[in-house]
């Protein structure tokens, strides 16, 4: 029996350059960037300063029932508005039978709590104390009797990740699988992968994937930063994103959502929707090395090429582009050079890193790379890599740099993430052939 192909029929980006995949695509494509002065909350006394923030969201935008808006977090709410647009795109909105048969596959973070939900209930536990160094204490036995009453009854829905799944599934009335992905920045590769897998296999004919993330916040800021790895600097400092730069000295947060419809090439014929691109390979593999630094060789990003590669039945020299993982990062942009020269030894794709325009979108990072993709299989063109002007001697030799998109032909495409915890995934994405 012949293999099913499977291909993706629709869309849906929210990016630091606007809502929609037309934004996400034109932002790219110009080499500009959505890195800015962080304006969600006061990063006045931080050592962060910019981060890339989705600026035109507003609630008005949601699919969903606004009575169920005080229990999205900001993720979730910036996922539903790409799950929307992927919907439509693929030409849905009017389908519901088919919507009931679509699994929903969608990578999560971690939810932090946020200072809005819980400021007045730590605020009415704390006084204070001349004895404390910080010259405030907090008593537990006060938020415990009265104060934790201040939070919002129903906090608790925001911070379930599953709870993401299921706001999309309730929304599109899908009923098949809804499965919550949560190893970060690979995560919303390996759930296409998996989705491919399970539609080759006939389990179902279509099925909504993604990825939203939105860490900026004090807390989530805080978190990365007593590890090292954020870029510091002034409200100035917006081109601090730099991919395989020489000068890169850590990343810088992005926000974001991306929703990619996945079908059966068979079944989208059927229904008359266009195929974008063919998911032609997948691959994961795991660096087993450190919690959040990558495999100085980038072991685990080679296996992952590899397998992708591989199931794709496509030789390095046919890869035409590659969506990178690199981030800013010292030995994460290191890791993925080694492992780039590597996979493709004997020819030089060119190489673009879309985290130089919205910087670590953590857990839809794979999912931004597959978008990157998309874009340069669309175009016929490579997107400049933003804000590097200097790349390491290490760097990818087929880097594209500069404020112009490269003319080229793209017939197929590989995107990578890399995940802190060292899980690695790739996809292989190929213009459709009739």
């Amino acid at each position: 029996m012949t293999e099913r192909r499977v291909v993706i029929t629709g869309i849906g980006v929210v990016s630091p350059f606007g809502v929609g995949f037309g934004a996400y695509r034109d932002g790219l494509l110009a080499g500009r960037h959505g890195i800015r002065p962080i304006s969600l909350f006061d990063a006045s006394k931080s050592p962060v300063r910019v981060a890339a923030e989705v600026t035109d969201y507003h609630d008005d935008l949601l699919p969903s029932d606004p009575r169920h808006n005080v229990v999205l977090s900001r993720s979730m709410r910036l996922g539903l508005v790409a799950a929307a647009e992927a919907v439509s795109s693929a030409g849905l909105d009017d389908r519901p039978d088919i919507r009931a048969g679509m699994a929903c596959l969608m990578a999560v973070e971690r939810y932090d709590i946020n200072l809005e939900d819980f400021g007045e209930s730590f605020a009415r536990a704390i006084s204070a104390d001349a004895d404390a160094p910080s010259g405030f204490s907090f008593s537990r036995q006060k938020y415990l009797s009265r104060s934790h009453r201040a939070a919002h009854p129903l906090w608790l829905l925001k911070f379930i990740p599953n709870l993401a799944v299921a706001h999309v599934v309730r929304t599109f009335g899908m009923q098949c699988e809804a499965n919550a992905y949560t190893s970060e920045s690979a995560a919303s590769l390996q759930l296409v992968g998996d989705a491919a897998e399970s539609i080759r296999e006939g389990l179902f004919d279509a099925a909504l994937c993604g990825a939203s993330d939105s860490r900026i916040s004090p807390i989530g800021i805080e978190r990365y930063i007593s590890l090292n790895l954020l870029a510091t600097g002034t409200p100035d400092d917006v081109s601090i994103s730099m991919p395989f730069d020489r000068n890169r000295r850590g990343y810088v947060l992005g926000e974001g959502a991306v929703f990619l419809v996945v079908e059966a090439l068979d079944h989208a014929e059927r229904r008359g929707a266009r195929p974008l691109a063919e998911i032609a390979g997948w691959g994961q593999a795991s660096d087993a090395f450190h919690p959040y630094r990558a495999h100085p060789e980038g072991r685990g990003l080679r296996l992952a090429m590899a397998k992708a590669l591989d199931k794709a039945a496509v030789a390095p020299a046919d890869v035409d582009c590659v969506a990178a993982a690199a981030a800013s990062l010292d030995d994460l942009d290191s890791a993925e050079s080694v492992a780039l020269r590597h996979a493709f030894s004997a020819s030089n794709p060119s190489v673009t890193a879309p985290a130089g325009a919205i910087g670590r979108t953590h857990t839809a990072a794979g999912a931004f790379g597959a978008a990157a993709a998309l874009v340069a299989i669309a175009s016929q063109s490579i997107p400049p890599t933003a804000n590097t002007t200097e790349p390491d001697a290490d760097s990818p030799p087929g880097l594209v740099t500069g404020i112009e998109a490269r003319p080229a032909r793209v017939r197929t495409a590989l995107a990578n993430a890399v995940s802190f915890g060292g899980q690695c995934a790739s996809v292989v994405l190929k213009e459709v052939e009739s």
